[in-house]
Formats: C-alpha cells, structure tokens, sequence
C-alpha cells in the first residue's frame, strides 16, 4: 500500500489573485503557507476488476464514469487508471474549513498516482495537473493558491503571469524570523463550513468585469506586496495590521450576516491583545487565523471562551506533497 499526505494552508497575503478570471489579465500575487495538518491518500493494487472507492461513502465501480467522486474520477481518466484499484482518502481537519482542502486532496492524488505509475511530475506540474481537474475539466470557479502551496510546501510567495508562467520562491524570510512567526499564529475555528467553490462564484467569478471588484483585488495584491516587505523584516506588529487590513477588504467584497458576525469577533480580538486576524479562505465559514504574541495568549484564550472558541496552535510544513 502507498500513502501519501499533502499539507493543509494559511493565505497570509494576496489571495483572490489567484483566480484565473482575475490574472489572465492582471497577473497574481500571493503568499501562503503549507500548516501541519494534512489530507491522506492511500492507494493499493488489488486482484478484482473494480474501482474500490473510500471516502466519506463507500463506491465499487466497474467502469470509471460511474464513480461518483468527480476529482478522483478525472484524475483516473487522466492516468489511464484500468480496474484494480483501491483508493482511500482521510485528513486531519474536515472539508469546507478555508484551508484549501480540496488542492491538498488533488496535490496528494496527484502524487499517489505518480508513485504509482511510475510518472514524474515536479512540484508545479504536479499544481498545474490538479487545478487543470478543478478548473478546466470540471469548471469550478476557484484558483491556483491551494493546489500551488500544498505541493510546494514552505512560507512560499508565488507570482502567476497572465500566460500561466508561474515562479514561486521559498527563501524570502529567514528561518528565525519564519519561527518567531510561526510561534504567533493560530487558528480559531467560526464551527462553519462551506464551499470555497460557491463563496467565490457568489463574490468573485460573478462579479469580476466589475470595476470596484478588480479594485478591490489590485488592493489585496498590493497588500501582498507589503506583506512580504513586512515579514522580511520580521515586523510582526505592523503583519497583524496588513492581516487585518485584508479581512476588511474581503468583508468589503461580501458583508453577509455570518461575516458581521466575524468582523465583530475580529474587531474584538484586536481590542483583546491580537496583532491582527482575518478569515482564511473564499470566506462564509471556516478558521479566522489570528497573530498573538506570547504575552496575550490567555487573555485572547480568555475572550474566546465566552464565545465557545480557542486558539489552535499550528507550526509550517516545508516539504509538500509526499509519500507518507
């Protein structure tokens, strides 16, 4: 049997810009970090003439396009995959949290069939291979940030041309600064979930030839400019304000009744002691991700336990896509 995990992700700059209705004619920035929470994909070679199927259901397929799964149906059709297969998928945190879960599950499938095959793909190939699925086969209007990150692993910053040239770099923060960073961010979990496919259709793909909208999203792309610059220099304090400066412009985009809701925790997180906090993720649910330096940890822990929340510690995972 063959296992492979792929990380997890936080979006600490830039994200939006990642769609292709939106680069293609404005290029994308962004920077992200793979988190130590993973999604698994076990594949195993078996003696019967069925595609056997694990996930949240069970399926025992004969033909591939009666497999209800859509990502891993086009990703067997794409690999040629005969019958005689088990497939098997698990993760460490649920669907629809803002984590980019579905690019983790596709980097991971990608990889495992790979090793599987026999095929080599690099890092990016591996990206471009799993968003094609999303993107082009099954036109689900999302971006390239989470299959990018998750297969490239690190605090990584990456830049789209409109052409689709991608160059990402990995080593633009020392290791110190990465530490000190990553001994200040956490996770708090809003209890919902969503689709990130939906939350962008709704606030991003609809809307796109608006012109406040594509404002809206150069901003971001500054604001991602200026992250990196800020943790260069490892500015902690001033990272919180542009985490926080993003929420606002997300909110901006979508001001719905469950994001009031977040914008008033948010709002309150900082008042507490936190740095800065924005929503991870196309939005409508999922984790706020929160900067808080040592010194107010219990008294963020303590605002959050009136609400039935908690700070989720989380550490960087450098290495990507793998076999386990």
């Amino acid at each position: 049997m063959l296992i492979v995990k792929s990380p997890l992700r936080i979006s600490l700059g830039g994200g939006g810009t990642d769609i292709p209705s939106y680069f293609k004619n404005h290029s994308s920035f962004f920077i992200s970090a793979a988190i130590d929470k993973y999604v698994y994909i076990s594949i195993n070679k078996i003696p019967e003439s069925h595609y056997f199927i694990r996930y949240s259901k069970n399926e025992t397929e004969k033909t591939v396009d009666k497999i209800e799964h859509n990502l891993i149906r086009e990703m067997l059709k794409i690999y040629n995959i005969e019958p005689g297969i088990e497939i098997t998928s698990f993760a460490d945190l649920p669907t629809g949290t803002g984590l980019g879960s579905s690019g983790s599950f596709l980097t991971a499938l990608v990889r495992a069939l790979d090793i599987f095959t026999g095929t080599e793909h690099d890092k990016i190939e591996i990206a471009k291979i799993a968003s094609r699925v999303e993107i082009d086969i099954l036109k689900e209007p999302v971006g390239y940030q989470d299959t990018l990150i998750s297969s490239v692993g690190g605090l990584t910053s990456f830049e789209i041309s409109n052409e689709l040239k991608i160059s990402y770099n990995s080593k633009f923060v020392n290791n110190k600064i990465k530490e000190e960073l990553f001994r200040s961010i956490y996770l708090i979990d809003t209890g919902k979930r969503r689709s990130a496919s939906k939350e962008i259709e709704n606030t991003i793909h609809k809307k796109i030839n608006n012109e406040k909208l594509i404002q809206n999203l150069n901003n971001i792309k500054d604001v991602g400019y200026q992250t990196k610059t800020i943790l260069q220099k490892g500015e902690l304090n001033e990272l919180g304000k542009l985490l926080t400066q993003q929420w606002k412009l997300k909110f901006e985009r979508s001001p719905s009744a469950f994001h009031k809701k977040i914008n008033l925790i948010i709002d309150d997180l900082n008042k507490t002691g936190a740095l800065g906090a924005k929503l991870i993720g196309a939005g409508g649910g999922g984790y706020i991700m929160a900067l808080v330096s040592k010194n107010k940890v219990n008294v963020v822990e303590k605002f959050l336990s009136t609400k039935n929340m908690s700070l989720i510690p989380i550490n960087v995972d450098n290495l990507g896509a793998r076999e386990y």
